[in-house]
């Protein structure tokens, strides 16, 4: 859970390290967006897909921050990768979607904003969505 930075003889950025536990758990690395200095990294080698993916995804819920009310401070560190899993992906947008869910506060999270984020996954996978409201409920 740790990370060090380095620079190099003129005092620029030059690389790092984190210290991870287990490479196929993801929030092994999810501190890695917040512990490195902002900009772009790229792995100095290269991983087995399983911690590719690990690395992937927990980098991106170690970026997540729920920033509806609040601006950030300070933007993550960025992974720079050849190729994102679209697993990977798919699996990542999910946990930001429910993670943005749980951080809204009720009064902003009603039946009626339900029904928009049901609608607007639907429409994203072609689905069809049938609700039942009012008198018809």
């Amino acid at each position: 859970g740790s990370a060090q930075a380095w620079a190099d003889a003129q005092g620029a950025l030059s690389g790092a390290v984190i210290g991870i536990g287990d490479p196929l758990d993801p929030y092994a690395h999810a501190h890695a967006p917040t512990a490195l200095p902002g900009g772009d990294w790229r792995l100095a080698s290269a991983l087995d897909e399983d911690a590719t993916r690990a690395l992937q995804l927990g980098w991106g819920l170690g970026s997540y921050r729920f920033d509806r009310y609040k601006a950030r401070t300070r933007q993550p560190a960025r992974l720079v990768a050849e190729a994102f899993d679209a697993a990977t992906f798919d699996l990542l947008a999910a946990c930001l979607r429910v993670r943005d869910l749980v951080n809204t506060p009720t009064e902003h999270m009603g039946p009626d904003e339900l029904e928009a984020v049901a609608r607007g996954i639907a429409s994203t996978h072609g689905a069809r969505i049938t609700v039942t409201t009012g008198d018809e409920l």
